[in-house]
């Protein structure tokens, strides 16, 4: 298990690393820009409607990078989620077809031992997945500045 909590610390350094990227050179730029607008919007003449359809408008394109950013995040963990309940799987799977083996610590240390290296293979594997997850999402935010 130890090595699965390595790869987790592996990946949370990846995904701080992401967000630490795309944080000053798209979300902030877009954000910038939205409420820019935003307080021109209350220099405009008109009614409350009108106010919050400007506002509205100008609010769209933060709304729609927070939503293509969290978006791509949920899809990733989705993907490592599915992967490590793989490896949960076959862990059971070898409990199961081993009667007694909760009794034998050994064989039990072998199985968590196994089913850690796959989780930690799952983690690693996505983390290689990040630059392109960073590319697309740059790409998806570069449209809204």
């Amino acid at each position: 298990m130890e090595e699965a909590q390595h790869a987790q610390e592996r990946l949370n350094q990846a995904m701080k690393k992401l967000d630490d990227d795309l944080q000053p050179r798209r979300i902030r730029p877009i954000t910038k820009k939205a409420y820019l607008c935003m307080a021109k919007c209350t220099d405009e003449p008109g009614g409350q409607e009108q106010l919050q359809a400007c506002l509205q408008r100008c609010g769209q394109p933060l709304d729609q990078a927070k939503a293509a950013f969290t978006g791509e995040l949920q899809r990733f963990q989705s993907r490592i989620q599915q992967c490590a309940q793989s490896c949960q799987n076959d862990a059971q799977d070898a409990v199961r077809d081993r009667p007694g083996i909760e009794n034998d610590p050994a064989a039990m240390g072998k199985v968590e031992a196994k089913y850690g290296k796959c989780v930690a293979s799952c983690i690693d594997k996505h983390i290689s997945l990040l630059p392109t997850i960073s590319k697309r999402v740059d790409a998806d935010l570069k449209k809204l500045l």
